[in-house]
């Protein structure tokens, strides 16, 4: 993945590309709306965006005699999150080319493959989430997918192996399980199986 970036807030580009390539470029931010990180790159300048799951289209088609023109713009407000300290990360592995797509998957830290949610659980999580697990399964129709629906197929699939530490923390939350961000992740993992264990 990248390294969260600060800097800057705003990016702009303008110039003539050939259809293949925008529709490259439009492919690209197609697969971000989806996992809910776009990362966008110009002039060697990178900024992050994380897509709202609704969000505001305007689209706009004109043709006037030979002249066309084909704009749209997209408008969110960032979702809340939940806030994590630095220490509870595992570290990211920095992409050295800014406009390069980040690499799907969870880090070998963040991998509890033996922790398997039910759907009401899985359903703490937001769809974004939901639906990049969904994309890391090779689930087929996952776009099409409600939230709900996306929960009830991924609780039958083998999903633990997919859970990051951040989902973890959402479930152990849902789950009553105090201070979960002072715990390690064997010791949150353990915890988030006694809960279930007694659910």
């Amino acid at each position: 993945m990248i390294t969260p970036m600060t800097k800057p807030s705003k990016l702009e580009h303008e110039g003539d590309l050939g259809r293949e390539a925008i529709a490259d470029l439009l492919d690209q931010i197609a697969a971000g709306l989806r996992s809910g990180t776009l990362d966008l790159a110009a002039g060697g300048e990178s900024l992050r965006l994380e897509p709202a799951a609704q969000m505001r289209l305007e689209l706009q088609a004109k043709r006037k005699g030979d002249r066309q023109s084909l704009a749209f713009e997209l408008r969110w407000t960032a979702e809340p999150r939940l806030i994590i300290e630095a220490n509870t990360i595992p570290e990211a592995n920095t992409i050295t080319d800014p406009g390069q797509a980040p690499e799907l998957g969870p880090s070998p830290e963040s991998i509890v493959a033996e922790l398997r949610l039910d759907a009401e659980l899985l359903g703490t999580l937001d769809k974004q989430r939901l639906y990049r697990l969904a994309q890391l399964l090779g689930l087929d129709g996952r776009s099409q997918m409600s939230k709900a629906g996306l929960a009830r197929v991924l609780a039958d699939l083998d999903h633990g192996a997919q859970l990051e530490h951040q989902d973890l923390l959402v479930v152990a939350l849902r789950l009553d399980i105090t201070d979960p961000k002072a715990l390690t992740q064997d010791e949150l993992v353990e915890r988030l199986q006694a809960a279930l264990a007694a659910r």
